[in-house]
């Protein structure tokens, strides 16, 4: 699928990956809108880990979901 509009955004994500320095990008928003989508072809082939939080789980089924996530 390709990735259409959001060049403001991709800009802002390129430039973090271009600086010397470590960098926090937080991408924030309403649900449902394209956020991890915009990420994984912005950093497409550089991602090292990707993990998505689970809504309303447990402790123990997060750190279980952290765990199954790791390569």
């Amino acid at each position: 699928m390709m990735l259409v509009g959001r060049d403001h955004e991709r800009s802002i994500l390129q430039e973090a990956l271009t600086t010397p320095y470590a960098e926090l990008v937080v991408v924030h928003g309403r649900r449902r809108v394209g956020k991890t989508f915009l990420v994984r072809k912005a950093y497409e082939g550089r991602i090292a880990l990707d993990l998505t939080g689970m809504h309303r789980a447990t402790l123990r089924q997060q750190l279980k979901n952290f765990h199954l996530s790791l390569p």
